[in-house]
Protein backbone atom coordinates (compact mmCIF):
# COMPACT_ATOMS: atom_id res chain seq x y z
CA UNK A 1 0.00 0.00 0.00
CA UNK A 2 1.33 3.33 -1.11
CA UNK A 3 0.63 6.05 1.26
CA UNK A 4 2.02 10.05 1.81
CA UNK A 5 2.34 11.55 5.48
CA UNK A 6 1.83 14.80 5.56
CA UNK A 7 3.09 17.08 8.40
CA UNK A 8 1.43 20.28 9.32
CA UNK A 9 -0.82 20.39 6.33
CA UNK A 10 -2.54 23.96 6.43
CA UNK A 11 -5.23 24.99 4.14
CA UNK A 12 -6.30 28.70 4.50
CA UNK A 13 -8.61 30.29 1.79
CA UNK A 14 -6.91 33.29 0.01
CA UNK A 15 -8.27 35.88 -2.38
CA UNK A 16 -8.84 34.44 -5.71
CA UNK A 17 -6.76 36.69 -7.49
CA UNK A 18 -3.55 36.22 -5.14
CA UNK A 19 -3.99 32.92 -5.65
CA UNK A 20 -3.86 33.06 -9.46
CA UNK A 21 -1.16 35.19 -9.72
CA UNK A 22 1.53 33.03 -7.83
CA UNK A 23 0.74 30.36 -9.72
CA UNK A 24 1.37 32.46 -12.65
CA UNK A 25 4.83 33.49 -11.06
CA UNK A 26 5.47 29.95 -10.11
CA UNK A 27 4.62 28.40 -13.78
CA UNK A 28 7.39 30.83 -14.93
CA UNK A 29 9.69 29.37 -12.80
CA UNK A 30 9.81 31.70 -9.94
CA UNK A 31 9.90 30.86 -6.56
CA UNK A 32 9.12 31.89 -3.07
CA UNK A 33 9.32 35.46 -2.08
CA UNK A 34 9.74 35.88 -5.80
CA UNK A 35 6.26 34.75 -6.83
CA UNK A 36 4.33 36.40 -4.11
CA UNK A 37 1.19 38.69 -6.11
CA UNK A 38 3.38 41.92 -4.72
CA UNK A 39 6.35 41.09 -5.81
CA UNK A 40 8.27 42.11 -8.58
CA UNK A 41 11.99 39.88 -9.14
CA UNK A 42 12.18 41.50 -12.66
CA UNK A 43 12.23 45.24 -11.84
CA UNK A 44 10.48 45.78 -14.54
CA UNK A 45 7.43 47.83 -12.46
CA UNK A 46 4.97 45.14 -12.98
CA UNK A 47 3.94 43.17 -9.69
CA UNK A 48 3.37 39.83 -10.35
CA UNK A 49 -0.86 40.72 -9.76
CA UNK A 50 -0.33 43.23 -12.97
CA UNK A 51 1.91 40.43 -14.92
CA UNK A 52 -1.00 38.08 -14.63
CA UNK A 53 -3.68 40.79 -15.06
CA UNK A 54 -2.04 42.00 -18.20
CA UNK A 55 -0.60 39.02 -19.69
CA UNK A 56 3.11 40.15 -18.82
CA UNK A 57 6.22 37.78 -18.03
CA UNK A 58 7.09 37.22 -14.20
CA UNK A 59 10.36 37.15 -13.62
CA UNK A 60 11.54 38.74 -17.24
CA UNK A 61 11.88 42.22 -17.33
CA UNK A 62 9.05 43.19 -20.00
CA UNK A 63 8.92 46.58 -19.27
CA UNK A 64 8.50 47.73 -22.83
CA UNK A 65 5.04 46.03 -23.09
CA UNK A 66 3.00 48.67 -21.95
CA UNK A 67 -0.38 47.22 -20.42
CA UNK A 68 -2.01 50.64 -21.21
CA UNK A 69 -0.93 52.50 -24.26
CA UNK A 70 -2.36 55.66 -25.69
CA UNK A 71 -2.83 56.70 -29.01
CA UNK A 72 -3.73 59.76 -31.18
CA UNK A 73 -4.84 58.79 -34.59
CA UNK A 74 -4.25 61.36 -37.28
CA UNK A 75 -8.08 62.04 -37.42
CA UNK A 76 -7.75 63.29 -33.63
CA UNK A 77 -9.09 60.37 -32.06
CA UNK A 78 -7.95 59.47 -28.62
CA UNK A 79 -7.21 55.77 -28.32
CA UNK A 80 -6.22 53.52 -26.01
CA UNK A 81 -4.62 49.82 -26.36
CA UNK A 82 -4.90 47.41 -22.91
CA UNK A 83 -3.73 43.57 -22.71
CA UNK A 84 -6.31 41.28 -20.35
CA UNK A 85 -7.60 37.97 -19.41
CA UNK A 86 -9.68 36.08 -22.62
CA UNK A 87 -11.70 34.82 -19.66
CA UNK A 88 -11.70 37.47 -16.94
CA UNK A 89 -15.39 36.17 -15.87
CA UNK A 90 -13.87 32.82 -15.07
CA UNK A 91 -11.85 33.86 -12.45
CA UNK A 92 -13.76 36.87 -11.47
CA UNK A 93 -12.07 39.29 -13.15
CA UNK A 94 -13.42 42.58 -14.44
CA UNK A 95 -12.01 45.52 -15.62
CA UNK A 96 -13.42 48.93 -15.62
CA UNK A 97 -12.62 51.95 -17.53
CA UNK A 98 -12.05 55.12 -15.31
CA UNK A 99 -11.15 58.80 -16.43
CA UNK A 100 -9.95 61.63 -14.40
CA UNK A 101 -9.17 65.58 -15.26
CA UNK A 102 -7.64 66.15 -11.76
CA UNK A 103 -6.42 62.38 -10.80
CA UNK A 104 -8.21 62.58 -7.35
CA UNK A 105 -11.88 62.22 -8.73
CA UNK A 106 -12.44 58.80 -11.14
CA UNK A 107 -15.61 58.12 -12.97
CA UNK A 108 -16.03 54.99 -14.49
CA UNK A 109 -16.59 55.39 -18.65
CA UNK A 110 -17.49 52.52 -21.52
CA UNK A 111 -15.15 53.01 -24.09
CA UNK A 112 -15.95 51.85 -27.77
CA UNK A 113 -14.17 48.42 -28.30
CA UNK A 114 -12.27 48.61 -31.56
CA UNK A 115 -10.15 45.61 -32.29
CA UNK A 116 -9.71 42.70 -30.31
CA UNK A 117 -6.87 40.27 -31.25
CA UNK A 118 -5.35 37.39 -29.65
CA UNK A 119 -1.94 37.99 -27.65
CA UNK A 120 -0.07 35.42 -25.83
CA UNK A 121 -2.10 32.35 -24.45
CA UNK A 122 -5.10 33.23 -22.75
CA UNK A 123 -4.77 36.94 -23.20
CA UNK A 124 -5.87 39.50 -25.78
CA UNK A 125 -4.75 43.06 -27.08
CA UNK A 126 -7.81 45.02 -26.77
CA UNK A 127 -7.87 48.60 -28.81
CA UNK A 128 -10.15 50.89 -27.54
CA UNK A 129 -11.44 54.56 -28.17
CA UNK A 130 -12.27 57.47 -26.04
CA UNK A 131 -15.79 58.63 -26.65
CA UNK A 132 -15.28 62.19 -28.26
CA UNK A 133 -17.54 63.46 -25.08
CA UNK A 134 -15.06 62.77 -23.10
CA UNK A 135 -12.51 64.74 -24.73
CA UNK A 136 -14.19 67.90 -26.14
CA UNK A 137 -13.29 70.90 -24.19
CA UNK A 138 -11.09 69.42 -21.68
CA UNK A 139 -7.42 70.79 -20.94
CA UNK A 140 -6.53 67.74 -19.16
CA UNK A 141 -7.75 64.04 -19.34
CA UNK A 142 -6.37 60.90 -17.58
CA UNK A 143 -7.40 56.99 -18.13
CA UNK A 144 -6.75 53.99 -16.26
CA UNK A 145 -7.73 50.45 -16.19
CA UNK A 146 -9.04 49.53 -12.60
CA UNK A 147 -9.03 45.34 -11.67
CA UNK A 148 -11.53 43.77 -9.98
CA UNK A 149 -11.02 40.64 -8.85
CA UNK A 150 -14.03 38.97 -6.86
CA UNK A 151 -14.65 42.41 -5.70
CA UNK A 152 -11.26 44.04 -4.44
CA UNK A 153 -10.58 46.63 -6.13
CA UNK A 154 -6.71 46.73 -7.23
CA UNK A 155 -5.42 49.39 -9.36
CA UNK A 156 -1.87 49.18 -9.95
CA UNK A 157 -0.03 52.38 -10.47
CA UNK A 158 1.41 51.98 -13.88
CA UNK A 159 -1.59 51.68 -15.24
CA UNK A 160 -2.60 55.61 -15.65
CA UNK A 161 -2.01 56.92 -19.03
CA UNK A 162 -2.60 60.93 -19.47
CA UNK A 163 -4.55 61.78 -22.80
CA UNK A 164 -4.65 65.49 -22.96
CA UNK A 165 -2.84 67.47 -23.03
CA UNK A 166 -1.84 65.89 -26.65
CA UNK A 167 -1.44 66.96 -29.85
CA UNK A 168 -1.74 65.83 -33.45
CA UNK A 169 1.44 67.84 -33.83
CA UNK A 170 2.79 65.64 -31.24
CA UNK A 171 2.22 62.35 -33.47
CA UNK A 172 4.47 60.73 -36.13
CA UNK A 173 3.51 61.48 -39.87
CA UNK A 174 1.01 59.19 -41.11
CA UNK A 175 2.41 56.61 -43.17
CA UNK A 176 1.68 56.18 -46.89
Amino acid sequence: MSYVKLDNLAIRPGPLGNTLASQYALNAGLNSPDNAPDADPDADGSNNLVEWLHGGQAGVSDAGRHLLLLNLTPQGEFRFNNFRLVNAAQYGVTYTYQYSTNLVTWTAFTPETTLIQPDVPGYELVESRVPAALVTGQSSLFIRIAENIDGSSSIPAGLVAPTLPMSKSAMPPAED
